[in-house]
């Protein structure tokens, strides 16, 4: 579970969730294993141990944060602003008001949070679309603001590694496309080792075996009947590097190989 189901469940306000990780010493983004203790701060100031998961809470009214009045005042406004946005699951207007310097200044780990949250939630939006690059410079915002959390250094792994992926795809792609199958080959293989579903790149790799390994392997064959023993080898080790079970390249390879010693011996 994450502290903003729970802050809903224990508190009635899923936005409250900066008294629970504030109380227990976590990040927002952090997931809660079910069995976790967690103490459940009550309307009396007085924390209470419940099991994530279990029993019910009350109701907490929002601290004020240890500075004066007037700025606590203009940091509760901009955090209740934000927050409705937030709640309209508009979140690049919530970034927009959060993500200034002034508002920093403030120093209110609420609003701290907040947009913590929000930049997590912004750029799984991004990722979806496969705007990778847009989700990766929102995630490094976010560790930058929280650099120990490892949920948001994982997620951001993530991210980088299917930039990787479109990367090795797009390259393919445009070698196939050139002809140059057996690069193309290399890197679709590359793409299926890090993503296994990738069904783009394991259509590519049926393609190219099933088309390369007949043509291969016929051109082999007619460099063989003419003795151009060489060639034909290097045409079977492109088959057998596709299909390293094609038992007649294999067999073929082997009697060119022998013939060309017998002939080098003459």
């Amino acid at each position: 579970d994450t502290l903003v189901n729970l802050a809903q469940r224990f508190l009635n306000n899923p936005l409250q969730f900066h008294i629970l990780g504030k109380a227990n010493n976590i990040y927002v983004t952090t997931q809660i294993e079910p069995g976790t203790t967690l103490k459940i701060p009550t309307k009396n100031t007085k924390a209470s141990s419940v099991a994530a998961h279990q029993g019910n809470s009350e109701q907490l009214p929002l601290k004020k944060d240890s500075i004066s009045d007037s700025t606590a005042s203009k940091a509760q406004k901009i955090y209740d602003r934000a927050k409705g946005y937030y709640d309209d699951e508009d979140y690049e207007t919530v970034i927009a008001i959060l993500a200034k310097p002034e508002v920093e200044k403030l120093n209110d780990h609420r609003i701290r949070d907040l947009l913590v949250l929000t930049y997590t939630r912004y750029a799984n939006i991004l990722a979806a679309k496969a705007e990778l690059l847009e989700a990766q410079a929102v995630l490094e915002k976010a560790i930058s603001m929280m650099p120990n959390n490892q949920d948001l250094r994982r997620q951001l792994i993530r991210i980088k590694g299917q930039r990787d992926i479109d990367g090795h795809m797009q390259t393919a792609v445009k070698l196939y496309q050139e002809g140059k199958t057996e690069k193309a080959y290399e890197l679709f293989l590359k793409v299926l080792e890090m993503e296994p579903s990738n069904r783009q790149a394991r259509q590519h790799v049926i393609t190219i075996k099933s088309a390369d390994i007949d043509n291969f392997y016929k051109v082999a064959m007619q460099h063989y009947r003419r003795q151009e023993l060489q060639e034909a080898i290097e045409l079977w080790d492109k088959v057998l590097f596709i299909d390293p079970n094609h038992e007649l390249s294999k067999l073929y390879r082997a009697r060119a190989v022998e013939l060309q010693k017998r002939i080098e011996k003459l």
